[in-house]
């Protein structure tokens, strides 16, 4: 291995988000790794633990935080702090928590009611042209399935937490196909 390459960390662990750093120093057994998302993280790992196998492929949350990452000036401070504090914990811990994922679902919610200029139809065309993405995916298809009715129907009256529901849905699309 040598600085710049691209790796993955060998864990015991099937279900791992963030798993794929940058090479920045080797120093004798010792690899100085930093995240493309975050270049000033740091990370420490034993070379023999580093592995070239699927280096290059993003999971959905890592899509879904470069998505945000790019669009963040379309959000608050405080949404961006949030953001940040996500970011921070999916690299140093690789995984996310209900909360952070609530979290990434809520700024998700944002930016696709920006991309969409806060037309609800836009969203379920979003939502239902992407419907591979969203039933791969644990979290949003459930929600897909319980909400796909009104969606074909445009004419139905929906309330404000079913709105949200959409905006989620067709943001989290949105990243994955970005």
């Amino acid at each position: 291995m040598k600085p710049g390459e691209i790796v993955t960390i060998t864990t015991t662990s099937e279900a791992e988000y963030s798993n794929t750093y940058i090479v920045g120093h080797l120093i004798e057994d010792l690899a100085y790794l930093y995240h493309p998302i975050r270049p000033n993280i740091l990370i420490i790992k034993s070379a023999s633990t580093l592995n070239k196998t699927l280096a290059l492929k993003l999971n959905p949350y890592e899509k879904l935080v470069n998505y945000i990452d790019q669009n963040k000036i379309n959000l608050s401070y405080l949404d961006a702090q949030d953001f940040e504090s996500v970011v921070y914990y999916l690299i140093i811990n690789k995984k996310l928590t209900s909360r952070h994922k609530a979290v990434l679902s809520n700024l998700c919610e944002m930016l696709a009611k920006i991309h969409c200029n806060e037309n609800i139809l836009s969203a379920y065309k979003i939502c239902l042209e992407n419907t591979a993405i969203l039933m791969e995916d644990a979290f949003n298809s459930k929600f897909f399935k319980s909400h796909l009715s009104y969606m074909k129907n445009s004419n139905t009256a929906i309330s404000k937490n079913q709105e949200k529901c959409i905006y989620r849905m067709a943001g989290f699309a949105i990243a994955q196909i970005k």
